[in-house]
């Protein structure tokens, strides 16, 4: 390597920070900074980048990439994920916004299922309590009672819950090794907490009121069926359990407006079809009753149990929403990964190909039933833009772009490549003469602002 030996000690895997693009194919070698000074390769006029490799939190990058794109100087730039590799970092995004929805769902769906089991289980608890009212037990006694049994419940679900997740979260990362040149960094210790404590939150917050309910039923219910009535401190606790919500809700979703409108929907929208609900039950059984012979006592069943019925219709209606969203997203999000790159996408590319190399590797692809097309190529400079130099003619932020600080690869073609779809406007005919070029949208936008 220019006026030294090295010695090749080890063979390079994969360096995930190359990037993509022709650039990613050059050979690539790691040496000691004191042997590239003796090689004297580096002299005027050579190529040569340097980068700088920052990682810290999400937070972090964010913040000093910003400070960065402030203060850049012309002679250099900020590579990240998204703008290096647009597909794999597209990808990324869809799966994070996934699985953020995910999890925000798992959360609605978990407090849907405890309000209405609590709500069914404090029904049928009501004769109970009264007895044990009767007996002499004290009001404080009995909210102690049954906030212990749903402490321990969820003492005991959390543990399994916990534990499972950190079992399939290993069992995840041991997968994804095979398959990603470095292990997955370890998560923070309190994330495997944050499910059990936001449950703990959702059980307290909503069990509390159906809990209080019970120690102010009356000794009377014993003979006669009466309802459970909410107290002010149970209707506080509710609203409790809704800020909580809506609070969990802006962390995931990070826009105030999107969180309040689904909480809206979830409130406004479960009333409304609970309604509805409760609306085609009583119709449905009106002509059942005819027909059955303990039909009254259905509709008569219905018409005692109409709250109950058209809590619980809402719940399960926006239970199925919820999971049909989950679903339909998971499709799409398939679905639109899958349409990035087409079936035929080539997976390697050969360059440099010299002509008198051309003949014999179109016979080694034909033999392999490869369907390839050979195209010139030069590397070159945009210098002048209708005669002028093009520098004095951008803005600071169109000499950001990469296209105007680079070679680019320049082909030319009599006919349009079978590969390529005119979307608007025609191919030029194999007779026209005249200064005709092609060159990408983002780039021709570019131009096409600077004249």
């Amino acid at each position: 390597m220019g006026y030294t030996e090295l010695i090749v000690k080890a063979e390079l895997i994969s360096s995930p920070d190359r990037g993509s693009g022709f650039r990613s194919f050059s050979p690539q070698i790691l040496v000691n900074e004191a042997d590239l000074e003796a090689s004297g390769i580096l002299a005027p006029g050579s190529r040569a980048e340097f980068r700088l490799l920052l990682s810290g939190s999400s937070e972090q990058v964010t913040a000093f990439a910003q400070f960065l794109k402030e203060n850049l100087g012309d002679e250099e730039r900020l590579f990240s994920l998204q703008d290096e590799q647009p597909l794999g970092g597209n990808a990324l995004a869809s799966a994070l916004s996934y699985l953020k929805l995910t999890s925000l769902i798992a959360l609605l769906l978990s407090a849907l299922t405890i309000f209405l089991s609590l709500k069914r289980f404090s029904q049928s608890q009501h004769l109970r309590c009264a007895l044990l009212l009767s007996l002499g037990m004290t009001q404080r006694s009995m909210v102690v009672l049954y906030l212990m049994q749903l402490v321990l419940a969820w003492a005991v679900l959390a543990l399994m819950g916990s534990f499972t997740g950190i079992a399939l979260e290993h069992m995840v990362s041991r997968w994804l090794d095979e398959l990603l040149p470095q292990s997955l960094p370890a998560p923070a210790l309190w994330r495997y907490f944050t499910g059990a404590g936001v449950g703990l939150a959702l059980l307290v917050l909503l069990g509390l009121p159906p809990i209080l309910g019970l120690s102010k039923v009356s000794v009377s219910a014993l003979f006669r069926d009466e309802d459970i009535k909410t107290e002010r401190r149970g209707l506080a606790l509710q609203v409790m359990c809704a800020l909580l919500l809506l609070v969990v809700l802006l962390s995931f979703l990070e826009a105030p407006m999107a969180a309040f409108i689904l909480l809206a929907f979830l409130l406004l929208g479960g009333a409304v079809l609970g309604t509805i609900a409760q609306f085609c039950l009583k119709h449905l059984a009106t002509p059942l009753a005819k027909r059955l012979l303990l039909g009254r006592l259905l509709v008569m069943r219905l018409r005692q149990q109409r709250q109950w019925h058209r809590l619980q219709s809402a719940v399960a209606i926006l239970l199925l929403t919820l999971l049909s969203v989950v679903w339909v997203s998971r499709t799409d999000l398939l679905k639109d990964w899958q349409a990035q790159i087409p079936d035929d996408t080539p997976n390697y590319f050969v360059v440099n190909i010299q002509p008198w190399q051309t003949e014999g590797l179109q016979s080694f692809l034909d033999d392999a039933n490869v369907n390839a097309v050979f195209f010139p190529m030069v590397r070159g400079r945009i210098t002048t833009l209708n005669g002028a130099p093009i520098h004095a003619q951008m803005t600071p932020e169109q000499l950001e772009h990469n296209t105007l600080n680079r070679e680019l690869n320049l082909s030319w073609s009599n006919q349009a490549p079978a590969h390529n779809i005119m979307t608007e406007g025609e191919w030029w005919q194999g007779e026209t003469s005249g200064p005709l070029i092609s060159v990408e949208e983002e780039m021709a936008q570019i131009l096409a602002e600077a004249r």
